[in-house]
Order: C-alpha cells, then sequence, then structure tokens
C-alpha cells in the first residue's frame, strides 16, 4: 500500500470517528475535510479533493479566515490540475486576501512575520500559476504582476524585520 493509499485510509477513519463526536465535532470535522482534500488531490482524485475541500467550505466551524483561506487555496490547487485556470486564479487571490486580513491583525510584527513565512507556499503557487498564464499569452502582463507579487512578498519580510527592531 503506498503511503498516500495509507494517508487516505488514516483520515477517511479518522473523519468516521470524529464525525461520532459531537462537542468539538465541526472543527476536527473541518480539519479533516481539509487533510482528506489534500490527500485526494495528491492520489490524483480531483473530484473527490474538490468534494472534500468544498465540504470543508460549507461547515460553520472551519477555523475562520484562515481556515477558509486553506479551502480556497486547496480548491485552487485542484483547479490547476484539472486545467481550470481561471477558476485556480479567482480562488488563490481569493486565499490570499484572506491570508492578507489575518496577518493584519497580529499583534506583534514577530507574529505577522512567523504568520507571513507560514503562508509562503500560497505565494508561491500564485506566482507560478501567473506565469504559466504568461507562457499562454505573454502579451497580458502576467509576468509583471508576478514580479509584482514576489517583491511585494520579499519586501513585506524585509519591512516585518525591520519593524521588529525598532
Amino acid at each position: 500500500m503506498s503511503q498516500l493509499h495509507y494517508k487516505l485510509g488514516n483520515s477517511k477513519q479518522a473523519l468516521t470517528f470524529f464525525s461520532q463526536i459531537s462537542e468539538k465535532r465541526g472543527t476536527i470535522n473541518s480539519f479533516v475535510h481539509v487533510q482528506l482534500g489534500k490527500v485526494y488531490s495528491d492520489l490524483g482524485d480531483l473530484d473527490k479533493a474538490l468534494e472534500a475541500f468544498n465540504k470543508f467550505l460549507t461547515l460553520p466551524n472551519n477555523y475562520g479566515q484562515e481556515g477558509k483561506a486553506d479551502g480556497l487555496f486547496g480548491i485552487a490547487v485542484v483547479e490547476r490540475k484539472r486545467g481550470n485556470l481561471d477558476i485556480a486564479l479567482t480562488r488563490i487571490e481569493e486565499a490570499i486576501a484572506l491570508i492578507e486580513e489575518v496577518r493584519a491583525k497580529k499583534d506583534s510584527p514577530e507574529e505577522r512575520q512567523t504568520f507571513f513565512a507560514a503562508k509562503q507556499e500560497y505565494y508561491e503557487f500564485y506566482i507560478d500559476l501567473l506565469m504559466e498564464f504568461h507562457q499562454q499569452d505573454p502579451t497580458k502582463g502576467y509576468d509583471a504582476q508576478a514580479l509584482n507579487i514576489n517583491e511585494r512578498s520579499r519586501a513585506r519580510s524585509l519591512l516585518e524585520l525591520l519593524a521588529g527592531r525598532c
């Protein structure tokens, strides 16, 4: 049995188990749906991955804005794999907007920097997606947009470091 199939089996067992728990069910189910979505995506079962991420987004207790961003990021990854680049772009932009809101609410520069560092894969995915758009149509300025996102990301990290020293 491959490692991904093993993860899938464990995730399904966890979902079944936690579904039986009443008090914390929503939060735990939310987390398990995201994990299932990731495993299905890695296995190439994109329909089930999309179903898991969409289910997560409908749950009332999905970890707030950061959780919603995780679900949207998962959908963006799946839609890119499916060849639906426009949907992927929309979802990653929504996810990054949420991440920026969460980051801005962090109390200290250290918290903002740590949080931002933990979400770099969102920005890397966004830049890669923009470059994929650029390859399809080099006249639309996607490369400039990707460069802008990259530079803003790097500048933000530098500004957070400098703010922490003041």
